[in-house]
């Protein structure tokens, strides 16, 4: 499970669904926000950040600073 909460009954059992419509597959993903579905109450919200992103932003910018360090010029 997840460390996200529904905003609707408080349960802590939010699980990631796929994006369906126009909207959430276009739109949505430009502003950094996901689709979850309450397990409990079985309602849809939008939530920033599902946690893939931000390891992969991590993993990028360590490549960065590997890519960047094997650069540098011998003393």
């Amino acid at each position: 499970m997840t460390h996200k909460t529904c905003m609707h009954c408080g349960s802590n059992a939010m699980r990631r669904i796929n994006r369906k419509g126009f909207l959430e597959e276009t739109l949505l993903p430009k502003l950094g926000l996901f689709p979850w579905e309450c397990a409990m109450c079985r309602r849809k919200t939008f939530l920033r950040n599902n946690g893939h992103s931000e390891l992969r932003r991590k993993a990028h910018d360590r490549r960065d600073q590997e890519h960047t360090e094997s650069q540098s010029p011998a003393d």
